[in-house]
């Protein structure tokens, strides 16, 4: 008879895997209703040889004020756009009384390892990742504590996240570039690994599809690291062929501020040459010069509600995973010239049609 997996007592007992995982390896100890679900259900299952040494449900005072530890997972802090994200983490952790850590490490191989095992022997509250990670890496940490997804998110997984719509917030951007005249659209892209990277490319080609606009692949970057000198020459060289594109989107504000200066120290005018429109809002799209105008992300808030959420789950261990989709907004600055436009998606497709 084939031996019961976590994820079939985890169906008999209404919860999840990750819950089943917590009480069999001892890494967490659950409310008292949740323990007795795991209990009550493994028994019916005939999986009493794996009961032993399980956590009780009540922890004692001192286990309890052990556990006041939230780690934060980014894959870089040089990266501005992390900022106000862990601002508002912090603040959240602040509001609940706990520790923020922060762990800068790709989450690749024996990183994780490393990381599983610090959730694992200081007893942390919980996760937050910024990282991109598969439905089995993330599997193997939500056995070792509670995971809070922020901005990237496995698609095919079963745990918490809170990001914004890419693929939405592309499509207005580029709305908004064709109601400015534009018809020559470049787009400069991070990692494929990346979710937003994936979603916006996707929207990206969809939009040139369905609007009958050329496709060229010269006009598509791909770049793997906000490496400046790396940005420019690759840039530079699509900026400098014979057909080059009337219009830039960029994956991230750094790369917009990259294929400005690049544009300039090439002669053309911004915006009346090329026009550029970013994404993020960092301070960097306010200093350029001109400024960029850019799909702003609340970033602050992407951290607070993050951090909100792991506070739910260390509440309610038993609750359903929740799903967050912030808004963004178009934020119109010298980069491009339509200065009417208004942020919405309505306004964007209504200007599209009147172009």
């Amino acid at each position: 008879m084939k031996k019961p997996r976590n994820i079939d007592i985890a169906r008999m007992a209404g919860v999840s895997s990750a819950t089943v995982s917590r009480v069999i390896n001892k890494t967490c100890a659950v409310n008292e209703e949740t323990y007795k679900k795991v209990i009550k259900a493994m028994d019916a299952l005939g999986c009493e040889d794996r009961l032993k040494g399980a956590l009780p449900a009540r922890e004692n005072p001192k286990e309890r004020e052990s556990r006041k530890i939230v780690i934060m997972c980014v894959p870089s802090i040089s990266n501005p756009f992390y900022d106000m994200i862990a601002s508002g983490i912090q603040a959240a952790a602040n509001h609940f009384g706990y520790e923020l850590m922060i762990y800068s490490q790709m989450l690749n191989g024996q990183r994780l390892n490393v990381l599983i095992d610090i959730a694992r022997s200081n007893r942390v509250a919980g996760v937050i990742t910024l990282e991109p990670l598969s439905r089995e890496e993330l599997e193997r940490l939500c056995a070792a504590t509670r995971v809070v997804q922020c901005c990237e998110y496995c698609e095919d997984s079963n745990v918490s996240y809170v990001s914004v719509d890419d693929r939405l917030a592309t499509r207005t951007a580029l709305e908004y570039l064709k109601s400015c005249g534009c018809s020559k659209f470049g787009f400069i892209n991070g990692p494929m690994r990346y979710k937003y990277a994936r979603h916006r490319q996707e929207s990206y080609l969809n939009f040139l599809r369905e609007n009958g606009l050329q496709r060229n692949d010269d006009w598509m970057l791909q770049l793997s690291s906000v490496d400046l000198s790396i940005s420019s020459a690759v840039i530079m060289q699509m900026l400098s062929r014979e057909n080059p594109p009337d219009a830039i989107f960029a994956a991230s504000d750094v790369f917009a501020a990259v294929a400005i200066k690049t544009a300039k120290a090439i002669g053309l005018n911004v915006p009346g040459d090329l026009m550029v429109v970013g994404f993020d809002n960092i301070d960097m799209a306010t200093i350029s010069d001109p400024a960029i105008t850019t799909i702003s992300q609340p970033k602050f808030q992407l951290g607070y509600v993050a951090c909100n959420l792991l506070a739910d789950q260390i509440n309610n261990p038993s609750a359903e995973p929740q799903r967050v989709i912030l808004e963004t907004e178009l934020i119109v600055r010298g980069s491009t010239t339509n200065q009417q436009y208004q942020g919405t998606e309505e306004n964007a497709v209504a200007l599209a049609q009147n172009a």
